[in-house]
């Protein structure tokens, strides 16, 4: 499995919408990243990402884009791991 995070830029961020993060082996999507500016002090906004993989299995918020990309980079090794683990016990088994 590798996980791609669509890049965030200002206008994506201002309209609010998700976007998918794809499964480039697949290539399907596995969830989606949604980017908005949230309330913080009066003067300032900041920015948020949310992201939410495999039907809401793995879900968090981030204040920037590069440590949503690092969780779903989590994600993805767990995963990596969890299944070349199970193939290993079939070969073992078989």
């Amino acid at each position: 499995m590798r996980i791609q995070i669509p890049t965030i830029d200002n206008h994506s961020r201002l309209a609010g919408y998700d976007e998918a993060v794809l499964d480039l082996d697949l290539d399907k999507p596995v969830g989606f990243i949604h980017t908005t500016y949230g309330a913080a002090a009066e003067t300032a906004r900041l920015p948020r990402t949310s992201i939410s993989l495999f039907g809401g299995k793995y879900n968090a918020s981030f204040e920037t884009h590069e440590e949503c990309v690092a969780f779903a980079m989590g994600v993805q090794a767990v995963i990596n791991h969890l299944v070349s683990t199970a193939e290993g016990r079939k070969a073992e088994a078989g």
